[in-house]
C-alpha cells in the first residue's frame, strides 16, 4: 500500500470466480473507507454481486491476530447511495400480491405492475394501502429533499416505500423491481433498508443514430432500459 488515495488495485479480467484482492498496509493503519466498483474497461463490463471484506490487525512480526468479516449481497445496478441488509427474507405468498399508493404515483405503481407480470411473471395488483402489502407513501423528511431521493424499508410486515416525488417513486419501484425474487406461486424480497438519490443530475446516453440507424423500435426500448437504470437524459 502507498498511502495515495488515488491508487486502486484491480483482479484479472480473465480469473475464474471468486476473484480475490490481498491489499498488505505492512502496519497497523486505520482504515475509515472501502469502495468496490465493478469493473469498467471496453469490452469486459462488470458487475457486483456477492462480496466480502476481511480486515486483520498485525504485529510486528505480521501475524494474523483477529479476523472480521461482512456481507452484502444486494445486486442492484445502480447501486444506491445505502443499502443495510437486515437479514432473511419477506415472503409474500400469491394471496398477498397487493400494491397500494397516494393516488399521486398511481402511473408509476401501474407500470411496475406491468413491468413485473411482463418481464417475471409476477402478478401484483393495485389494493388500497391499508390491505397493501407494498405500500408508496409520500414524505418530505430530511431522506427526501433531493430530487429523485426515496426509501425502501422491506420486514417482516411488508414493503414500504417512501418519497417525495414521481421521480423517486419511480426508481424506488425499479429499485424493488430489481431485488424482487419468483418464490413458487409468490415472491421473496431480502430485508433490507435502501436510501437512494441520483449522484448526479445529468444521467445521460447519446445514439448516434445518424452514423449507425437503428431504427424506432431500438431507440424505444434503448429507451425502457435508459428509464431501468435511472438515466434522464437522451441524446
Amino acid at each position: 500500500y502507498d498511502l495515495q488515495e488515488c491508487t486502486y488495485w484491480k483482479s484479472a479480467p480473465a480469473q475464474k470466480c471468486p476473484h480475490w484482492i490481498v491489499i498488505e498496509m505492512e502496519s497497523n493503519i486505520p482504515v475509515t473507507g472501502f469502495r468496490y466498483l465493478p469493473r469498467a474497461e471496453s469490452g469486459c463490463p462488470g458487475m457486483i454481486k456477492d462480496y466480502r471484506v476481511y480486515l486483520r490487525q498485525y504485529d510486528f512480526n505480521y501475524g494474523a491476530v483477529g479476523e472480521t468479516a461482512e456481507t452484502e449481497s444486494l445486486t442492484i445496478l445502480p447501486y444506491p447511495q445505502s443499502v443495510d441488509v437486515t437479514g432473511g427474507n419477506l415472503s409474500l405468498p400469491a394471496n398477498m400480491l397487493k400494491i397500494g399508493s397516494v393516488p399521486e404515483f398511481a402511473k408509476e405503481v401501474e407500470f411496475i405492475i406491468s413491468q413485473l407480470k411482463a418481464d417475471k411473471g409476477i402478478d401484483l395488483s393495485k389494493t388500497s394501502l391499508k390491505r397493501a402489502a407494498i405500500k408508496v407513501l409520500k414524505e418530505t423528511g430530511p431522506d427526501f429533499q433531493k430530487v429523485g431521493s426515496y426509501r425502501i424499508d422491506v420486514s417482516d410486515n411488508g414493503v414500504v416505500i417512501r418519497t417525495s416525488g414521481a421521480e423517486g417513486a419511480f426508481y424506488a419501484l425499479q429499485t424493488l423491481y430489481q431485488i424482487v425474487m419468483v418464490s413458487g406461486s409468490g415472491i421473496s424480497i431480502p430485508k433490507c433498508r435502501i436510501l437512494d438519490y441520483p449522484q448526479l443530475g445529468w444521467r445521460s446516453f447519446m445514439l448516434d443514430e445518424g452514423r449507425s440507424f437503428k431504427g424506432m423500435d431500438v431507440v424505444k426500448q434503448l429507451l425502457d432500459d435508459m428509464a431501468r437504470l435511472k438515466m434522464n437524459v437522451f441524446q
